[in-house]
């Protein structure tokens, strides 16, 4: 994999040059830029876009915090929070926020952050070109699109998956499918169903309604796998704020 192009943001400088030495020891980042200034990190990622930014939540001396530095820049960029405050925690994870260091913090930790930035970023960048894989049915592999899939439905181990043009059976384990699958994409809902996210239309207490050309798809919802469904909502979720 190329390297992770990141910046850092953080205002305070000794804690800043702090940060810029672990990164400088990580081979597979990048750094671009650092910034103590807020305004001066927005004009630089609107001409030089980024792969990760560690950002510091608090910055009490400019006129943009954390969070509101996020707000401003769109759902493409992911976070690397660098604070010694906690309660912004949860607020924060509104956002692409891959995890949360918490000042002081070893380099051990600072590696595991940054590896696990590194799996995060992987499947969330798949190029629209290679976003496709090969299906194995009887002597042939046929390719489908991921973003054509709408469900999988299996039945013990043969499953048929439908896309909005095909159905195509093959031999797997429900499990062994989903270990394959990007976890941004598909959703097991069911032992029976793995469901493309982009394709669900209503989501009831009890089941899912997915859409395949303008025709839709009732899916109950397992009990086992109701907490996963629960987990890709977060976040997603209009509520009211009174």
């Amino acid at each position: 994999m190329k390297k992770l192009s990141c910046i850092i943001l953080e205002d305070e400088e000794e804690l800043l040059l702090h940060l810029a030495k672990y990164v400088g020891r990580v081979d597979f980042l990048e750094l671009f830029a650092t910034f103590q200034s807020p305004t001066e990190a927005l004009s630089f990622l609107s001409t030089n876009p980024v792969d990760l930014i560690f950002l510091d939540l608090q910055m009490p001396n400019e006129e943009i915090d954390g969070i509101a530095f996020m707000n401003i820049l769109d759902d493409n960029y992911h976070y690397i929070l660098v604070t010694a405050h906690q309660q912004f925690a949860l607020q924060s994870y509104e956002f692409n926020v891959i995890d949360y260091l918490h000042k002081p913090y070893s380099y051990e930790r600072f590696l595991k952050a940054t590896h696990k930035a590194r799996r995060e970023i992987k499947k969330s960048n798949h190029d629209v070109s290679d976003n496709y894989s090969y299906i194995k049915a009887g002597k042939i592999f046929q390719k489908v699109k991921l973003s054509e899939i709408c469900w999988f439905e299996s039945h013990k181990n043969l499953i048929r998956v439908f896309t909005e043009h095909d159905e195509i059976t093959f031999w797997m384990t429900m499990e062994d499918l989903m270990s394959q699958l990007p976890e941004n994409q598909f959703l097991r809902v069911h032992r029976s169903f793995i469901v493309s996210i982009d394709k669900i239309n209503l989501i009831h207490e009890d089941y899912v309604i997915v859409n395949r050309n303008n025709t839709e798809k009732s899916i109950r919802i397992g009990d086992t796998f109701r907490g996963g469904l629960n987990r890709m909502m977060e976040g997603r979720v209009l509520r009211s704020l009174k």
